[in-house]
């Protein structure tokens, strides 16, 4: 982000994220029983990489995984980069994607998914869906990027996949599909990692700090 905005890493300060409320997205494992569920959210455009991951569930279904991808988020209109809601309908007709929309309830739709995935295809600031997901204890598998990349440890609490690799990363989502102790390993280094560093109160504190600092120059 700080090369993006041609900022000197000398005379920067970088705070980690927005923070989250952890009291309120609290940890949940999700039910051994449920249909494997890949749960996606954001604004719907291209360079989100939705279109790489339903590549992926396809891919996954050729290779005998059945598995939902559930699709949350916002239609965006007058803009070249926007995926129309005739594809989205095309992708619900053909059963890529089980469409949800605008929704309020992401807590409760990350705690009935097993993996969330975000393949963006551009470097963004840390996500808040990533955020959330590793406070409820979901492993995220995302292209590598700045801001992803920031919160998501590969092998750690989810999955780094080079950009544009569907292959990966399908792969990377099959593991933890298929793989229900690794999956439960990294969902609970996700909690882990948003407790240590991405939590409302830590955010505040350092913001804070920031502006003590500069009052004391």
């Amino acid at each position: 982000m700080l090369s993006l905005l041609h900022l000197p890493k000398n005379n920067s300060i970088v705070i980690d994220g927005a923070g989250i409320d952890i009291s309120y997205f609290n940890f949940k494992t999700p039910k051994k029983d449920s249909p494997a569920t890949i749960f996606f959210a954001g604004r719907m455009l291209k360079s989100k990489g939705l279109n790489d991951l339903i590549q992926a569930k396809n891919l996954l279904k050729q290779r005998g995984i059945d598995c939902i991808l559930k699709v949350a988020g916002i239609l965006v209109d007058n803009d070249e980069d926007a995926i129309s809601r005739k594809q989205i309908q095309q992708w619900q007709d053909q059963d890529d994607i089980e469409w949800l929309g605008t929704r309020t309830d992401i807590k409760e739709l990350l705690e009935a998914a097993h993996v969330v995935a975000l393949p963006s295809l551009y470097p963004e600031g840390i996500p808040r869906i990533l955020l959330e997901a590793g406070a409820v204890g979901r492993p995220c598998v995302v292209y590598d990027n700045d801001g992803c990349n920031a919160l998501i440890v590969d092998n750690y609490n989810g999955f780094v996949v080079e950009r544009s690799n569907v292959s990966k990363l399908a792969d990377k989502i099959s593991l933890l599909i298929t793989n229900p102790d690794e999956r439960d390993r990294m969902g609970k280094n996700a909690r882990q990692n948003i407790e240590e560093r991405f939590t409302s109160t830590l955010v505040i504190e350092q913001t804070l700090k920031v502006y003590q600092e500069i009052y004391n120059k």
